[in-house]
């Protein structure tokens, strides 16, 4: 019963940090370090997201993505996107 315990008050204390986690859905616009458009999320995977650059599949790495106010922004620009694979 005392592991228990221990075991939920780590959840608890875990769970505020995992709900304010914010995350990329699929269909939503990502735009580049100047702000501009890039495109439409595509797909979501561990790696990053994958979005259609001209007539491309590009995958942008998730460590250079953030959410400011819900809405996905890469470091990066776009010149630097279509470098991509």
């Amino acid at each position: 019963m005392r592991k228990f315990l221990i075991a939920a008050a780590f959840l608890c204390a875990a769970a505020p940090a995992l709900a304010d986690a914010p995350s990329v859905r699929q269909g939503q616009v990502i735009r580049d370090a100047n702000k501009a458009l890039l495109g439409t999320v595509d797909r979501v995977t561990t790696e990053g997201v994958r979005i259609i650059l001209g007539s491309r599949f590009v995958t942008i790495p998730a460590d250079t993505i953030t959410v400011v106010d819900g809405k996905p922004v890469t470091s990066l620009t776009r010149t630097e996107v279509a470098k991509l694979k």
